[in-house]
């Protein structure tokens, strides 16, 4: 089981590796893929590990980061209207 497994997760990181085209999401794989290699020389559930290795490869190349400062809309101008207690 460790086998099939441990060469999807090599394909899948070379192909997610090349289709990403941002730095950022490429040094994520990079990092992503050193810290499944340590946790598969420490820890002994090889196929849970591979297994979460794939799918947190596939999320990266799929969704990439960009080195694009994230905007968010301002919404300090919409206020909620203050109730007053007439007691």
């Amino acid at each position: 089981m460790t086998l099939p497994l441990a060469l999807l997760m090599v394909v899948g990181g070379v192909l997610a590796y090349r289709v990403t085209p941002a730095r950022a999401g490429r040094d994520l794989l990079l990092a992503l893929a050193a810290g499944l290699v340590a946790s598969l020389l420490v820890n002994d559930a090889t196929g849970f590990m591979l297994i979460a290795g794939l799918g947190c490869t596939s999320a990266v190349a799929r969704f990439t980061p960009t080195g694009a400062p994230i905007r968010l809309a301002v919404l300090s101008r919409l206020r909620a209207p203050l109730r007053t207690a007439d007691r």
